[in-house]
């Protein structure tokens, strides 16, 4: 198997925003290179439920990035 395009995140606090290159990678890494949501959870160090929403969201980037929810 090739490596991936980037390399794992290597400090990601729950809560916060993936980066768009990570994104991509989770993108490009289960749809072309047929790698399964545990292999992703594994690489990343993620749960499967943030791995399935980086996978179903339309856009790499958040349409308001300043919102993040409610305060």
């Amino acid at each position: 198997m090739n490596p991936p395009l980037t390399p794992p995140m290597p400090e990601h606090l729950p809560g916060e925003e993936i980066p768009t290159k990570h994104k991509e990678a989770m993108r490009q890494l289960f749809k072309f290179a047929k790698i399964g949501l545990m292999q992703l959870q594994g690489y990343y160090k993620l749960a499967d439920s943030t791995v399935r929403k980086v996978l179903q969201y339309p856009q790499p980037e958040r349409a308001r990035p300043t919102r993040t929810g409610r305060p």
